[in-house]
């Protein structure tokens, strides 16, 4: 006998003014598609400073400006 349990449904840490903010820089870089806020679907930075930005059509990344004094 199996047993279903209802999952229980996360927050999405991206506000709908992060999501603004994320398709505007990615539509003044050089990527190919036009990106609406409602297609970002992620964003993430790794181990190299390279940010990552995942849309509902493909992967968006970016290398991070660091200023050191």
């Amino acid at each position: 006998m199996t047993q279903i349990s209802a999952l229980t449904p996360t927050k999405d840490p991206l506000t709908t003014r992060d999501r603004q903010i994320i398709a505007t820089i990615v539509n003044q870089s050089d990527y190919s598609k036009n990106c609406q806020p409602e297609d970002v679907v992620t964003i993430w930075i790794n181990s190299d400073d390279i940010v990552w930005v995942k849309m509902t059509h493909g992967y968006a990344r970016y290398g991070v400006m660091t200023k050191y004094m």
